[in-house]
């Protein structure tokens, strides 16, 4: 099976900051990943066609009473995006908001008008192992080369306790050549930190301390 090149680095040290669905089936991703929207595509088709779920592109934060701190970190994670490149993964128990985060991280850079995509790490992996079928259109080098292509990529789901090592080979590959690239990535996870760390590639976690990205979210709800 091809890959893209493989990542390289070693992660290490504490790593947490700790603060405290149903999604249609994804479109490809434009591969103009900085491209202003005035340029080429509208902000409403960008935002339409970058795959978050209607449910959570639909809520309404601004009438919403969330947790103070759900704000906080969303208005500075929102602040690093489409700068240098950065990767977050924001992790803990459900309903704690963090695809809703992701999302309006997303809008937020869409607005700008850049291109930002969201997919499952499920999804991902069905992806990958489709390049391996005698029938493939493509291989899964020229897949990663599509998922360079968005300013922002949000990968849901990432859960490594029982992810393929394939699948999480790819990802850890993807994740440093967006950061390589400078473009921003963030991962979201059910995991906890010990289990992150000890079965996350380590060039994610690596990639993840250079902003120090790794944040857990530690209310019961948003």
């Amino acid at each position: 099976m091809s890959q893209l090149p493989n990542g390289r680095g070693n992660g290490g040290g504490n790593l947490e900051r700790t603060a405290g669905m149903e999604p249609g089936t994804p479109s490809s991703p434009r591969t103009a990943g900085a491209a202003p929207a005035s340029k080429s595509l509208s902000q409403e088709t960008l935002w339409d066609e970058s795959g978050f779920p209607r449910r959570h592109k639909a809520f309404d934060v601004a009438n919403e009473a969330l947790n103070e701190r759900w704000k906080s970190w969303q208005r500075q994670i929102s602040s690093q995006l489409i700068s240098i490149g950065s990767t977050w993964i924001l992790h803990g128990s459900t309903n704690t908001g963090k695809t809703q985060m992701a999302t309006e991280c997303a809008r937020d850079v869409c607005h700008a008008g850049s291109t930002v995509y969201y997919l499952t790490f499920n999804w991902m992996g069905l992806e990958v192992d489709s390049t391996a079928q005698p029938a493939a259109t493509q291989t899964a080098a020229t897949y990663g080369r599509k998922l360079l292509g968005p300013r922002l990529l949000v990968v849901d789901d990432v859960n490594p306790s029982y992810a393929a090592a394939n699948h999480l080979q790819f990802l850890a590959n993807l994740v440093s050549m967006r950061h390589d690239n400078c473009l921003d990535t963030i991962l979201l996870s059910g995991e906890e930190t010990e289990s992150l760390e000890s079965r996350l590639p380590s060039i994610i976690l690596q990639r993840s301390r250079l902003n120090d990205g790794l944040v857990r979210f530690s209310w019961s709800r948003f």
